[in-house]
């Protein structure tokens, strides 16, 4: 089954539960109940990876008794949501909006983290949550949505022969790589784009995490690069890489990153120009 079967269904069970509310209600005086039927089932298909919610979404604020202080919906009802998963959350219609019905609803709860202040020594972070209403919003988690079937290379194509030696090696040998895509850069852009999809197939980065060391780092914006770095000063930190992606004028091969840089949790990307690297260890963290 896909994962957007899966989700379809836990959306069916989910709106089942939330009709049972009142009668968990009457008889045991709680609704703990939805939580034990459906936590568990939400976190069994989605694991660890980031969800993407979509649809009308919430954001509130929460007091520290855990009650809305007030429910703030999204500016613009279009923009996903992109978090975490941290199960199904209830409340009431009246809570997100006073003129609405005192009804119970079961929502999905995506944690979102936040940095206030961007600066490579040092960053702020805040927490907060969306609230997705189960029967006005959709779930998705694009990394368990499988791409459609592409054409592999064939087993004695020179090009991914060479990929595949240099990503088996421990650890994988990058500068190697970045050799390989350096002697097809004067090929077609789509022959460069045909390799870079295989090598981020057989090696897909968002598995793991990173330690690196590096003396650049850059961010891209609008097809401008920023540099992060001040000269001569380096980043030592732990990342959690994207993929692969090939920029000639700042030295080839080069590894990406997302990071959340604003209250609605919109992504910049950050990249690190594999010739600029120091020292790089993988770490896999997919179960």
């Amino acid at each position: 089954m896909s994962i957007e079967s899966e989700l379809e269904t836990f959306r069916d069970l989910a709106l089942e539960e939330q009709i049972k509310i009142p009668y968990y209600l009457a008889n045991y005086d709680s609704y703990e109940l939805v939580y034990e039927n459906l936590d568990p089932v939400l976190d069994e298909i989605v694991g660890d990876h980031k969800v993407v919610g979509t649809g009308e979404i919430f954001v509130p604020e929460i007091a520290e008794d855990g009650s809305y202080l007030q429910a703030l919906k999204l500016p613009d009802h279009r923009q996903p949501l992109i978090g975490n998963n941290e199960g199904v959350r209830i409340g009431k219609r009246s809570e997100l909006d006073p003129l609405d019905t005192d009804r119970y609803i079961i929502a999905y709860w995506i944690g979102i983290t936040t940095v206030n202040r961007v600066s490579i020594l040092e960053q702020t972070k805040t927490h907060y949550y969306g609230f997705a209403p189960i029967e006005s919003s959709n779930l998705m988690v694009p990394d368990l949505i499988l791409p459609e079937e592409t054409i592999l290379p064939d087993p004695d194509d020179p090009v991914a022969s060479r990929i595949d030696e240099n990503v088996l090696n421990e650890p994988p040998n990058l500068g190697h790589l970045t050799s390989i895509f350096q002697s097809i850069e004067n090929q077609s852009d789509l022959l460069i784009d045909y390799y870079l999809g295989y090598l981020n197939t057989i090696f897909p980065l968002i598995d793991y995490q990173a330690k690196i060391s590096c003396s650049r780092l850059l961010q891209l914006e609008d097809e401008i690069y920023f540099d992060m770095l001040d000269m001569n000063s380096n980043y030592n930190g732990v990342i959690g890489p994207k993929n692969f992606e090939f920029h000639p004028n700042i030295g080839g091969l080069a590894i990406t990153m997302n990071a959340t840089t604003d209250e609605y949790g919109d992504y910049k990307k950050y990249i690190f120009p594999i010739v600029d690297i120091n020292s790089l260890s993988f770490t896999h963290h997919r179960k």
